[in-house]
């Protein structure tokens, strides 16, 4: 049973060091990794510990180390192949583009606090589905509710602006 034991704390252990550093092992493991992405550091310490556990269970219960050991495996090989798949469905999900200044370029919107000649208003455009509002410049007066096109990021925060026609 101390055996079982001792690899449970291991798994757990190893768990808590990929959670630390899992650049540095993720990066190992995938020099030698043959299982399309499927292993993991996760998946290896989900298995550890289900291994260890299962199998110090039915010892402490009464089994003998072969049926501990058995049943360690079957619980190890759940509990890993279900961590190797949920860690390699969120690697492998998409994520949606990061807004940069650039991509506010082109984009069309709405000044929603009047800009004065040669001062800052704001805008309120649409970039990849995000409603977003930026301070504005334009070379010319634009009132509250003129439609504009975002013609040059200034910063981050910053865009210029010309009247949109039509």
């Amino acid at each position: 049973m101390t055996l079982f034991l001792v690899i449970g704390v291991v798994g757990v252990v190893l768990l808590l060091v990929a959670l630390v550093a899992d650049d540095v092992l993720g990066s190992a493991l995938d020099n030698i990794d043959f299982t399309g992405g499927y292993l993991s550091t996760t998946a290896i310490a989900a298995f550890l510990a289900a291994f260890g556990f299962g199998g110090a269970l039915v010892v402490s219960g009464g089994g003998s180390q072969a049926v501990g050991a058995a049943v360690g495996l079957v619980a190890g090989l759940v509990v890993g192949g279900v961590a190797a798949f949920v860690t390699k469905s969120m690697l492998n999900s998409r994520t949606d583009v990061t807004i940069t200044p650039e991509h506010v370029v082109g984009s069309t919107g709405t000044v929603i606090t009047g800009i004065a000649l040669g001062g800052f208003g704001e805008v309120s455009v649409l970039v990849a589905g995000q409603p977003l509002k930026l301070n504005a410049r334009a070379d010319e007066a634009l009132p509250m509710g003129t439609p504009v096109t975002v013609t040059a990021s200034l910063s981050a925060t910053s865009v210029k602006v010309s009247r949109r026609d039509g």
